[in-house]
């Protein structure tokens, strides 16, 4: 009687390529103002299809940030009340790897001056 075929090493399955965030981009890149929406799209890649609209995730790097919409390759930012540049980041992934983008948006809140006579 002959033995079992010896077990080969561990198969580790085929591998995964990252998604890649070809363009990002916002209706503006400068604001003036609290609250101003800007619009925020995105289009992927993945080399293996894998990529869903819940997999993409806005955030900011600076705090505080505004406020962001439903996460996917679309949403709207709302600026925040202090002037200054933010940096947004598109975070994508494919359910193996993650992937990030970012762009810069610069917001000036009210500068005005006041004159008590």
């Amino acid at each position: 009687s002959g033995g079992g075929g010896g077990g080969g090493g561990a198969s580790s399955g085929p591998s995964n390529t990252p998604p890649v965030i070809n363009t990002l981009n916002a209706t503006a890149q400068a604001v003036t103002g609290t609250g101003v929406p800007v619009r925020l799209t995105a289009t992927a890649t993945d080399a293996e299809g894998t990529l869903v609209d819940s997999n993409f995730i806005w955030s900011c790097l600076e705090n505080p940030c505004g406020s962001f919409g439903a996460n996917g390759k679309t949403t709207i930012w709302s600026s925040p009340n202090t002037s200054g540049t933010y940096t947004i980041r598109l975070s994508g992934s494919d359910g193996s790897a993650v992937t990030t983008k970012d762009l810069s948006i610069s917001v000036q809140t009210g500068t005005g001056t006041i004159t008590v006579n």
